[in-house]
């Protein structure tokens, strides 16, 4: 079975997507097409500013301004499901669901922004 980054089934909020890495934001929910088992991939129609490509017209890498690979998207895809989206591999991202526990423990860390980096 495909290794989401959170259980999307039992979900009813949306869902941010981040870097494994360096936790910057590349995506959510809002966006979500479809997901792809054989890719272990969450499709996306639109991915954050964070989010640069490398590569040519036809399939592009998808990394993070970190540096780390998140993906790729794929322009002249002949997948009709892929073509002109941005496939998001899980093992290269993770999420949490809007409203639920962890966003309330990351506000919690809103007043003390100077331990963000104790948090790994």
């Amino acid at each position: 079975p495909l290794s989401l980054p959170c259980s999307m089934a039992a979900t009813r909020q949306p869902l941010v997507f981040f870097c494994r890495s360096c936790k910057a934001i590349v995506g959510d929910s809002l966006s979500l097409v479809s997901t792809e088992e054989d890719l272990q991939a969450v499709v996306v129609e639109r991915v954050h500013s964070n989010v640069l490509l490398e590569g040519d017209d036809s399939s592009d890498v998808l990394r993070c301004a970190c540096g780390a690979t998140l993906g790729s998207s794929h322009g002249a895809s002949s997948r009709t499901a892929l073509r002109g989206k941005y496939a998001l591999d899980t093992r290269a991202i993770r999420s949490y669901e809007l409203g639920g526990d962890d966003a309330d423990r990351d506000d919690d860390q809103d007043d003390d922004d100077d331990d963000d980096d104790d948090d790994d």
